[in-house]
C-alpha cells in the first residue's frame, strides 16, 4: 500500500458520533481531487452545508464524501 491509513475512521476520534438523518444529502459541490485550491473547497463545503444545518458533527461526518482520488488517499 502506497499510503498508510491515518486513522481507522474517516473523521478524528474527537468528532462526536452522529447518525446521519434518513435521506440527508450534502449539497452537490465539485469533489476535491487534491489539485484544486483546498481552502476554496472548504469554503464551499462549509457555506453550502451551513445553509442546511448548523450541526458541526454532522457536517464533519459528511466531509469525506467530498473527496476523491488523491485527496481521499
Amino acid at each position: 500500500m502506497l499510503y498508510e491509513p491515518i486513522c481507522r475512521e474517516p473523521t478524528h476520534p474527537n468528532v462526536p458520533k452522529k447518525d446521519i438523518p434518513y435521506k440527508f444529502e450534502i449539497p452537490k459541490i465539485e469533489p476535491f481531487k487534491g489539485k484544486e485550491d483546498p481552502k476554496e473547497h472548504l469554503r464551499k463545503f462549509k457555506y453550502f452545508n451551513y445553509l442546511i444545518t448548523n450541526d458541526d458533527a454532522l457536517i464533519l461526518r459528511m466531509f469525506p464524501k467530498t473527496l476523491v482520488g488523491q485527496a481521499m488517499d
